[in-house]
């Protein structure tokens, strides 16, 4: 994995880019390719998944197989995503993001969400969360990807997450007396 890319879901504007020093050409990279509708909607459906048939993306985004081709060549070309032949079963391309892209609440309702946490919880948030670690229950995930796979925008899986941490929910709580997660941060020196 290359990065991690947020946006804005209503404007699709590029809000940040991790690591905070990722390679400029990279930057141009994605901020070119972005700008293409079709590349962009391919961008963002492998960013749901680790790994999607190409079969499974044309239902998903419902462009021809040749325009799809076409645009999936050119990401491969330029390292935004990998692609692989599979011989297992039925012979299909297999795709791989090695750029994920997430969605971001704009800062305004960020900052909002984020000053009432832990007194109002999006419960169904917390349970959506909840499900797709209970899928996962051997892996340790970041919010941004929780974010790309549940398609939540990252600063709410972010307050679901701290909501459930949070003394405040623990205290008023029966049910969640300690977090329903292993936590695990990870820390690296920058270059």
């Amino acid at each position: 994995m290359e990065g991690c890319v947020s946006y804005n879901r209503k404007s699709f504007e590029l809000l940040d880019f991790l690591p905070s020093d990722m390679d400029a050409g990279l930057k141009s990279t994605i901020n070119q390719y972005w700008h293409q509708r079709i590349a962009r909607e391919i961008l963002i459906a492998l960013s749901s998944a680790e790994e999607i048939p190409m079969s499974q993306l044309r239902d998903q985004i419902g462009h021809s197989a040749s325009t799809l081709h076409e645009n999936i060549k050119r990401l491969q070309e330029v390292g935004l995503i990998e692609a692989e032949m599979s011989f297992k079963g039925n012979k299909q391309l297999l795709l791989r993001p090695r750029v994920i892209f997430v969605s971001d609440n704009p800062k305004v309702a960020a900052a909002f969400q984020k000053f009432f946490q832990g007194l109002f919880i999006d419960t169904n948030a917390t349970k959506i969360v909840l499900a797709f670690l209970n899928e996962n229950p051997d892996k340790f995930f970041t919010s941004a990807e929780i974010s790309s796979r549940t398609n939540m925008p990252k600063t709410q899986v972010e307050i679901a997450l701290s909501n459930l941490e949070s003394p405040i929910t623990r205290a008023y709580s029966t049910f969640y007396r300690s977090a329903p997660f292993e936590k695990q941060i990870s820390y690296r020196i920058r270059k």
